[in-house]
């Protein structure tokens, strides 16, 4: 009996050990994709022509369900890379080797300050297959997301609204949750506002 109880205890053990690296591994992915996110835009700083070669997205007129549906749309267009020996060579960043690839585009938004937001955009629907090199779509590519507090005008008012920018992508397994008929959209997450009458300009 008393041997039993032991061998139950180290199972115990094993496993909460095992929790603890995982999720050890998660944080640090997690770290990785934000510093990889800081260093560019500490790299943007630094040489503000490089702005001039990323693709921006206008959202001025888009609702959050239409952002989404835009991201979507545009996730389809573009092409995710093949993991090639010469791909891997001229590969640098962890954003190009990750086995859920990612790149940098400028968000617009004429009623928000600031207009302009780094924000990272999936290459791939699926992630890198590591022994093909290319995409499997039995793992999805999934953006990891970062809030701020932004400012947003409407009409005379002006609101200070939480963001979800997308720093990043990762890889996941798909969900298995049963669903009846097709598969419901999102729902879009209603952010937070506070606003306040903007003041009458004095022409006097």
């Amino acid at each position: 009996m008393e041997m039993i109880i032991k061998t139950i205890i180290i199972i115990i053990v094993g496993v909460a050990e095992g929790m603890k690296v995982r999720m050890s591994h998660y944080e640090n992915g997690l770290a990785g994709i934000a510093a990889e996110y800081q260093q560019f835009k500490a790299l943007l700083h630094r040489n503000p022509q490089l702005m001039d070669t990323l693709d921006v997205i206008n959202i001025t007129n888009d609702d959050v369900d239409a952002a989404i549906r835009r991201e979507k749309r545009s996730a389809r267009n573009e092409s995710c890379p093949i993991f090639t020996n010469s791909y891997l060579q001229k590969a640098e960043s962890p954003r190009e080797r990750s086995l859920s690839p990612w790149k940098f585009v400028r968000e617009f938004d004429a009623r928000r300050t600031p207009r302009y937001l780094l924000k990272a955009k999936c290459l791939c629907d699926g992630c890198i297959n590591i022994v093909t090199g290319r995409e499997t779509k039995h793992l999805r590519s999934v953006p990891t997301h970062m809030r701020i507090t932004v400012v947003k005008t409407y009409k005379r008012k002006l609101c200070y609204e939480t963001a979800n920018i997308a720093i990043g992508c990762t890889c996941v397994v798909p969900s298995r949750k049963p669903t009846a008929g097709k598969t419901a959209a999102p729902k879009s997450e209603k952010s937070k506002k506070n606003c306040y009458k903007r003041p009458k300009a004095n022409l006097s």
